[in-house]
Parts: structure tokens; C-alpha cells; sequence
């Protein structure tokens, strides 16, 4: 039943109803919250994809049956903790999650050892720390965008503050050699001693 236009929330008698092999319910305009915990009548293997809507609220748990889940492109919020970190009575088969473009932020907790068959996690929001590239910050939190900024910019005046040292050190010493003919006269007869005095050394 994907993007076939379905414009409702998800009623809780759905969640009792199956079993299902593959639950596609992507690319539609369903919107609404989901059941804290989805008790869905599933096999083994079973593939859950209710990416591209509108569905909001906290990110339910999955029983231990579903590999595949994509609840990417909505507007979950909440703690990612709770989902990746809740205890379960069994081993956990998933394999492939997608939780990107959300509203989820804040640092990935450390609880990847509850989900041993993962080979495939596109995690994109705000959030930080291993295994993305993003680091948090000394409290823990996602770097704010503003700062990043205003640190690019410090690096670039930095450039800015080395070119203009440059140009005044340099012209502060040739400009006057172009400008006074006797201090030019004066540099030369300079240079000329220095190097005879060079070559009666040697």
C-alpha cells in the first residue's frame, strides 16, 4: 500500500491484524502517533517501511522479528536512547534501520552490542558521536550550527590577518626604498660593504 494516498492516522486495531511478510506503507500523507510498542502479528524476516509520511511522536519498539525498518522522512522526536538501548527478551534480527530526516538530536548512545545482525544504520539528524563523523560537544549535546559558523569564520579572518601583516611588512620596508632615492643610494652602499667585508673574510 505504498503512496497510494492514504491520509489518516493508523488505527489500533491495524496493529492486530496479519501476519505480515512485508508491511510497505511509504510515500503516503499518514500522520498521527504510533504504539509505544508495536506488537504487530509478523514472521521471522518481516520488512517494515512507513518512510515518506507524517508520522510523529517518540520512535516505537520493534519486536525482535523484523530485519528491515525504515521509518526515515518523518517527524519522529524524542530520545534515540530509549529505542536503540530498551532491553529485550530476545535477540534482535534487525539487520537494516533508517531513521533519517527526523527530529531526532542529541549524542548516539552506546548500545550497539544489543543489535548484532545490524550491517546497514542511516541514522541522519542532529545527533553526534560514533559511528558518525560528527563529534558532540564537551556536554554531550550537537555542536550548534551558529558556532561552527562563527568558528569558520575566525579561521577565515585568521588568513585575512597573515595577508595583511604581509602586505604591511613588506611595503613598510621596500616602499621607502622606492620613494627616497638617498635611502635607496644608502641600501646599496650598504650591500656593497657587506659583501666586501664577506669576500675579505674568505
Amino acid at each position: 500500500m505504498s503512496d497510494v494516498g492514504i491520509s489518516d492516522s493508523i488505527p489500533t486495531w491495524f496493529w492486530k491484524t496479519g501476519p505480515y511478510f512485508s508491511l510497505n506503507l511509504s510515500h503516503n500523507h499518514i500522520h498521527g502517533r504510533l504504539p509505544n510498542e508495536l506488537r504487530i502479528p509478523i514472521f521471522l524476516g518481516t520488512i517494515v517501511d512507513l518512510s515518506s509520511n507524517h508520522l510523529q511522536g517518540n520512535l516505537p519498539f520493534v519486536g525482535a522479528e523484523v530485519i528491515w525498518l525504515d521509518l526515515s522522512h518523518n517527524s519522529f522526536s524524542g530520545s534515540i536512547t530509549d529505542f536503540l538501548c530498551k532491553e529485550s527478551a530476545h535477540l534482535k534480527e534487525l539487520q537494516i534501520l533508517n531513521l533519517a530526516s527526523n527530529n531526532l538530536s542529541e549524542k548516539i548512545p552506546n548500545c550497539w552490542r544489543m543489535w548484532p545482525e545490524l550491517v546497514e544504520v542511516n541514522l541522519g539528524n542532529k545527533l553526534c558521536g560514533p559511528p558518525l563523523l560528527l563529534n558532540c560537544t564537551m556536554e554531550g549535546e550537537v555542536p550548534d550550527e551558529n558556532e561552527k559558523e562563527r568558528k569558520n569564520d575566525g579561521v577565515k579572518w585568521v588568513f585575512v590577518s597573515v595577508a595583511f601583516g604581509f602586505i604591511v611588512g613588506f611595503w613598510g620596508f621596500v616602499g621607502p626604498l622606492f620613494i627616497y632615492k638617498s635611502w635607496r643610494y644608502a641600501y646599496y652602499r650598504f650591500l656593497d660593504d657587506m659583501c666586501y667585508k664577506l669576500q675579505s673574510c674568505m
